[in-house]
C-alpha cells in the first residue's frame, strides 16, 4: 500500500513539474561552459539528456524539456550543443528551439534591448 501511494505521489509530482525557459544570457553562457557545467545547468533547468553522439571530430548533445500543464497546452523546448574539434581549432554551436510565441518574443525583446 505504501509503495503504491509513493508511486502515485512521484507520478503526480513528475507531471506537475513546471519547465523553465532559458534566457539569452544563459544561452550565451553555454558557449564558455565545460560539458559537466552544461549538464548541471540543464538538470537544474529541468532539461533531460536525450542523446549524445560522439565521433572523431565532434560531439553532438541533445537536451529536451517538456512543460506539462493539465489545464493548458504542453510546450516543448530543446537545446542542441554541437562541439567541433579540428586539429588545433575548436568551436561550439548552440541551438535553442522553442515553440511558444511568448518566449520567442521575450528573447527578441532582450536582443533588441541589448543591441544585438
Amino acid at each position: 500500500m505504501k509503495r503504491a501511494l509513493l508511486f502515485c505521489m512521484m507520478l503526480v509530482s513528475g507531471l506537475m513539474l513546471r519547465a523553465q525557459p532559458v534566457s539569452f544570457p544563459q544561452l550565451l553562457g553555454l558557449l564558455d561552459m565545460t560539458n559537466q557545467q552544461i549538464d548541471t545547468m540543464m538538470k537544474a533547468r529541468e532539461f533531460r539528456l536525450l542523446q549524445k553522439e560522439v565521433d572523431s571530430t565532434s560531439v553532438l548533445t541533445y537536451y529536451s524539456n517538456v512543460e506539462r500543464d493539465p489545464k493548458a497546452v504542453t510546450w516543448v523546448r530543446s537545446i542542441t550543443i554541437h562541439d567541433i574539434q579540428l586539429r588545433s581549432e575548436s568551436s561550439r554551436l548552440v541551438t535553442y528551439r522553442i515553440y511558444r510565441k511568448k518566449e520567442y518574443v521575450e528573447l527578441l525583446e532582450w536582443l533588441l534591448k541589448n543591441n544585438f
